[in-house]
């Protein structure tokens, strides 16, 4: 303000620019502060009022908000962990759609725009934040295949609506819906060598991809969640020897088995007991993969505790 006071009584030489804005902003959203993110909307917010009425064109210019403004308090928002926070950076997101529409090209939203958003609804939890976590992938692709390249779903992108329904695994559906979208990802890629994207904007799983549909399933009330759980990591395991080298199970893959086995109930007892077994077995035999850590062991006594 300082600066701007400076300006406002003649001096040509003050001036606040986008760089130091978007500088101003990507510091209170790396801070600890717990207003950071409402500070980030104030000075975007300021930005655009003061662009708007300059009478200075080319100073006007020079404080025009850009992607990298929008996007960054998108992304301050959605780590914040402020309720509210997911529907105010979706909003930031469809003033940038809407003001490229009208000609300005400089705030065109990218694929990490869209990650952020879609991240601040995967972070919400709750089956409605999945569900619009996962609309927002779904827009993604479709202005993929319309010919913007800028949006280009990537793994991040999968995973975080993933992530998102593994977060809502206490509604009902929620893991199904999870193990659809992996599947649609499985399906996509199947056939293609090395694939990491094919046209219909499908990305090749990874591991995180894998393990949070297998927790989606673990962390339910869902019934046959081990087995379940268990067919996911064999899923896994087929695709990495299939030559997904981003799929490689790891240890938190087995450990996430091994859990679903520990917390199920009724009649399924018994069967979870043995695929937890098989499940510990497994990973010892494939050092390959890393070794049974003291979660690993944790979560196989409560088993044995708890199924037995």
């Amino acid at each position: 303000t300082r600066i701007m006071d400076e300006r406002e009584a003649g001096n040509e030489n003050a001036i606040v620019t986008t760089v130091m804005c978007n500088t101003l902003i990507d510091a209170w959203a790396k801070s600890q502060d717990e207003e950071a993110a409402h500070k980030c909307e104030v000075i975007l917010q300021w930005m655009i009022d003061y662009s708007s009425r300059s009478d200075d064109s080319e100073y006007k210019h020079d404080l025009q908000p850009n992607v990298v403004s929008y996007t960054s308090v998108i992304d301050a928002l959605s780590k914040s962990g402020k309720s509210g926070a997911a529907e105010r950076a979706e909003r930031i997101l469809n003033m940038m759609q809407s003001k490229y529409e009208d000609g300005y090209e400089e705030v065109q939203p990218n694929t990490i725009t869209f990650n952020a958003v879609i991240d601040a609804y995967a972070r919400t939890g709750g089956a409605h934040a999945a569900q619009k976590a996962e609309d927002l992938l779904e827009r993604m692709k479709q202005l993929y295949l319309d010919g913007n390249v800028n949006v280009q779903p990537d793994v991040y992108s999968f995973n975080s609506v993933l992530f998102a329904w593994s977060n809502a695994c206490q509604c009902a559906g929620a893991p199904q819906r999870a193990d659809a979208i992996l599947e649609k990802m499985e399906e996509a890629c199947r056939d293609i060598e090395h694939c990491k994207i094919d046209k219909a904007g499908m990305v090749q799983p990874n591991t995180f991809c894998y393990t949070s549909c297998m927790n989606a399933w673990g962390k339910s009330k869902e019934k046959g969640k081990a087995r379940r759980a268990y067919e996911i990591l064999q899923r896994m395991n087929q695709m990495y020897r299939a030559g997904a080298k981003h799929a490689k199970p790891n240890v938190v893959a087995y450990t996430t088995v091994i859990n679903a086995c520990a917390y199920s109930e009724g009649s399924e007892r018994s069967d979870a007991f043995d695929i937890a077994c098989e499940t510990f077995e497994e990973l010892r035999s494939h050092p390959g993969y890393g070794y049974p850590n003291h979660a690993t062991y944790s979560q196989f006594l409560t088993a044995a505790i708890r199924l037995l």
